[in-house]
């Protein structure tokens, strides 16, 4: 599928087009969201999209290094938490959310990705919610 701009664009369940995201149908009211954010730059281009979905989530977590991609998208945008083994988050970007109450939950198991901790971290949350939960990962389908 080809956009009016030229490029090309896929749907998927996992992939939404801007114009889905305040959709009540797309967002029903007894359902949370949560944005993970992994270590890849967020695009300018996605700054609409990437902001509404962020101002909706119950559940604000930056993956290790992708709280330095929140840092440089948009400073303004704090998350509930940053999980990983921490070893790409930059001191003054943790300096900087845990100023702003930000929790930094630091697992030193190499056994997993820092986004299967992120997803074992928000589980731990929703362990004792009743609402479901979409979940949505920014960078996730490129870099390393």
């Amino acid at each position: 599928m080809s956009s009016d701009e030229g490029e090309t664009v896929h749907r998927g369940s996992y992939l939404l087009y801007p114009d889905d995201v305040s959709s009540d149908t797309m967002w029903p009211k007894d359902t949370d969201l949560a944005v993970l954010v992994l270590n890849e730059p967020i695009p300018q281009h996605n700054h609409e999209l990437f902001s509404s979905m962020w101002e909706r989530a119950t559940h604000r977590i930056c993956i290790d290094g992708g709280a330095n991609q929140l840092y440089d998208f948009a400073r303004s945008l704090i998350p509930h938490a940053i999980v990983g083994d921490l070893d790409s988050l930059l001191p003054h970007v943790k300096s900087y959310y845990k100023d702003r109450n930000c929790v930094v939950q630091k697992y030193d198991d190499q056994d997993s990705t820092d986004f299967m901790k992120g997803l074992a971290y928000l589980d731990s949350k929703l362990e004792h919610q009743s609402n479901n939960c979409v979940t949505v990962v920014f960078g996730g389908l490129g870099g390393r």
